[in-house]
């Protein structure tokens, strides 16, 4: 009985190391460091007002606002996603870092995320598809909705960084978001 317990233990821990490995991976394999100083948000992408105010309220009070592209509420990891999210927003706001979420969801949609998750930063219903067109990101993956993806915008309204999804599940997870944030804002003091 040790033994199979054992074996079960190491099985586990295999599993969970090969995801991680795998989300590592796939979280990095679409990423896009943007170093064209020129391409900032009041030049190259014509804001939804929505998105444009929250934005211009982030960052009054941040040095970055994370950008975050969700699926929907009928989508499991997305709720996952916006909980960890949710529950580390004070920690990426002690660090300078606001965070807004924005989904093709409608607006009863957007509001029923944000109870479900408590989310206290903004969420941005584009049922009209408008945002996620603009921002590249939707129908990407041939479903009708947005990819999950992620934008890091600096205090100049420039986008620092980048990562749109290959897949339904590619996102990158909470702690390298606020890691690669920290990196990107590190270099553009310097």
């Amino acid at each position: 009985m040790i033994k199979n317990l054992t074996r079960v233990i190491k099985l586990s821990f295999i599993l969970l190391f090969s995801i991680s490995v795998l989300t590592i991976i796939s979280c990095s394999s679409s990423e896009n460091i943007n170093d064209n100083s020129s391409d900032d948000l009041t030049q190259s992408i014509s804001l939804d007002p929505s998105l444009n105010n929250a934005i211009d309220q982030s960052l009054a009070n941040y040095q970055s606002v994370i950008i975050v592209f969700y699926r929907g509420y009928f989508w499991g990891i997305c709720r996952a996603q916006l909980g960890e999210l949710s529950q580390n927003h004070n920690l990426f706001k002690r660090f300078g870092i606001d965070i807004i979420t924005v989904s093709t969801d409608d607006v009863e949609n957007t509001d029923a995320m944000r109870n479900d998750v408590d989310a206290k930063f903004s969420m941005i219903s584009d049922n009209t598809f408008t945002i996620s067109q603009e921002w590249g990101v939707f129908n990407v993956l041939g479903d009708s909705v947005a990819a999950p993806a992620a934008f890091v915008v600096d205090k100049n309204k420039k986008i620092l960084w980048s990562h749109i999804g290959s897949s339904a599940s590619d996102r990158p997870p909470t702690d390298y978001l606020l890691a690669k944030t920290l990196e990107l804002l590190k270099k553009s003091t310097n």
